[in-house]
Formats: C-alpha cells, structure tokens, sequence
C-alpha cells in the first residue's frame, strides 16, 4: 500500500514550512536521518518545482520559494549536490527561463543556498520502449544528469487535465515549445493523459512535495484564483500524491484523465481508502468550496467524453477567446499547436484573434496568457467575428 503524509502548514513562514517539510518526512522512516533514505552523499539531485511561466510568488501560479528553500537544505543536509530546474512553457531560450527563475523567487534561493540553477538547455531523444502514447520523446538534459529527482508541484486546478499536480508536473521534463506540439498531437485530455502516464513510470521521482499551501482553484493552471488549503503533501508515489490531494480539494480522482487512465493501466485504484494516509486526516482538511475549472466534467459525463472525445470536445468544452486587456504580446499565438491564433491591428492596438474552427480545446493560450487575457465561452456563447 502506498503511503502519503499530509502536514498542516498555515503560512510560507520560515519556521512553519521547515516544520511542515519534517513532519511529512519523519513519516517515511527518517530516523532523524532527512532525507538520507532518499539521498546519498555525493549525489546530483534535481529538485523540480512547477515554473509553468514568470510569475510572482504570490499569483500561486509556481512553487513557492519557501519550499524549494527548506528542500534544498534538507537536501545538502544528506550530502546531496542540488541543481534547480525546469523547462516553462513557451520558447526554450536561457533569457525567458532566468526570468522565469527570477519571477518566482527561486534565483534569490539559489543564491541563498549555493544550490545551482539549470541553465542547461539541451535535450535528448530517449525512448519509451512501455510507452502507450510515445516511443521516442525530446527529454531534457538536466532530467537525465540527476541521480535522484524530487519534485515540488503547486496544487492546482487545470482547464484540460481537471488537476496540474505531481504527475502533471513532470511534463516539465519536455523541452519549451515542444510540449505545443503533444498538444496538437493528443488532442483530448484522455489521450493526452496517456502521455503524462508514460513520463511519470518511464522517470518516477524519488519523492514528491506538493505545494498545498496556498493552490488555485478555478481555471487554473495559470488564470484561477489563490486559495489557501494549507497542507504539505508528500510521498513517493505521485499519483497516491495527486488522489490524496484531489480528496482534499473534494474532486473525485477517477473525474481526472490521468488517473481514470492510470487505473485502467493498474497503476493504482484511484481510491484513497487505499493509500495509507499518514499525519493529518483528509477529513480534517478538507476544502469543501473549492472550484472546479471551467471545463470540469462529473462522472458520467467525464465518461461520455472518455469514448467520444474529440467529437463532442466543441459541444461541451469552452472555447477560448481575447479579453479588453489582450496586449497583442503574441505568445498565445507562438503557443498554439494548431496556429489558429494570430495577431491583428484594430486601430491603434494589437490583439490576440481565435479562428472560428480548429481550436482542439487544449487551453495552451489560456494556460500561457501572462495578462490573464484569454476568457472562456461556451460554443452557443463565442461569437464567429
């Protein structure tokens, strides 16, 4: 049975996240040892957060520093060798990722703790000889130079997977735009949750910290709204670390793509009566309030949708479209698999427009808008101008 330790953490304080980041660990047989179980001396640890784009800390659209911090050092504390790193989404160029690190606060905790920031932007093709979506994928270097991985998610809702979370997060493994390209290939959350499911056993973490101090709930992962939970949650299996955390935000795990695919691959039950939950109790945390994306789908039509797929994803699935404050930037458009976005002069201005056919309902642009710009509409809704 796998288990997961869920630590009460109110704040981003200091004191209370060392706190919260002992308690989950003192559960997996530390000893007073740390992380030793999980890390040797001498070996090169990537600790992996979720930088989906630069973004404030306080927008919690990223980890948050605090907890990469205290990582870290419990890290060094075993002997291991730390490098940060990830791959945002967008262009894969060492301007926009030194951004992205400075954005999020996790330069300044670099810097604070000597640990390394990747800067490293060369990838491999590495194969997936048990991959049921992929064969053969473009991986990040730095993925590949650890020795050990940790992963630090930010518990999140999201407009296509439901859920961006431990499995989700190491979708980060693939290089900038390249992940556009999945999207255009995996066009519904189903088939794209196959290859989430192929990262996640091809290069498991080690261990997992999720960020559960303060989610987002709504149309995340990048436009919803802060929301505080207040938990730590930890484990070293991230989909026990993901049903764990969809019982606390009250989403029923088998509605998520990735686990409803998960458990037909036997990965797990998707139920949390079988994971051993340690520390806290779910009931005791519980966010009963917590909104769901937009384009959140209940059983029975999340199984509809399982078999239909693309064929009803316009009829049930919002659509994106530019709001008063689209500045014309362009990355929805450099961010579309399927290059219906372009950028068009109205008077003195530039914005972002969405054809009227080919959207395929992967909310690259929503998830990618630094201005919060692209809204949802129903099809009945959307106007064809």
């Amino acid at each position: 049975m796998n288990k997961v330790a869920i630590a009460r953490c109110l704040s981003y304080n200091k004191e209370d996240v060392e706190r919260g980041i002992k308690e989950v660990v003192k559960y997996f047989g530390d000893h007073g040892n740390g992380l030793g179980n999980y890390v040797k001396n001498g070996d090169r640890v990537l600790i992996k957060p979720n930088l989906l784009l630069a973004s404030k800390p306080e927008s919690c659209v990223t980890t948050h520093p605090s907890l990469i911090r205290e990582i870290i050092y419990q890290v060094q504390d075993a002997g291991g060798k730390v490098t940060i790193g990830d791959s945002p989404g967008g262009p894969n160029n060492l301007s926009y990722i030194k951004l992205a690190y400075s954005r999020a606060g996790i330069q300044k905790v670099a810097l604070e703790t000597g640990a390394k920031l990747n800067e490293d932007l060369s990838y491999e093709y590495v194969s997936f000889p048990n991959g049921k979506a992929i064969k053969k994928a473009k991986i990040c270097k730095f993925v590949l130079n650890a020795d050990k991985i940790i992963t630090v998610p930010k518990l999140k809702t999201h407009m296509f997977t439901t859920f961006s979370g431990a499995c989700k997060v190491q979708y980060g493994y693939i290089p900038g735009l390249e992940k556009s390209i999945y999207h255009g290939k995996f066009k519904e959350p189903y088939s794209f949750s196959e290859l989430i499911l192929d990262i996640v056993e091809r290069f498991p973490p080690n261990f997992v910290f999720m960020d559960g101090i303060m989610g987002m709930e709504g149309d995340g992962p990048n436009a919803g709204r802060p929301k505080k939970v207040g938990v730590i949650i930890g484990g070293e299996d991230p989909i026990s670390v993901d049903i764990a955390a969809l019982s606390i935000i009250n989403i029923e795990p088998n509605n998520v793509p990735y686990i409803a695919n998960a458990v037909k691959r036997k990965l797990t039950t998707g139920k949390i009566s079988d994971i051993q939950i340690l520390g806290e109790r779910i009931e005791d945390v519980k966010v009963l309030d917590y909104k769901r994306p937009g384009s959140y789908k209940s059983s029975p039509v999340a199984n509809a949708f399982r078999v239909l797929g693309r064929f009803v994803t316009p009829f049930i699935s919002p659509k994106p479209y530019p709001l008063s404050n689209c500045t014309g930037c362009g990355i929805c458009e450099v961010n579309c698999p399927k290059k219906i976005i372009r950028i068009v002069s109205e008077g003195n201005r530039k914005r972002a427009k969405v054809g009227t056919f080919g959207c395929i309902r992967c909310y690259c642009c929503h998830e990618m808008c630094p201005n919060k710009a692209m809204g949802l509409k129903k099809f009945y809704q959307v106007s064809t101008k």
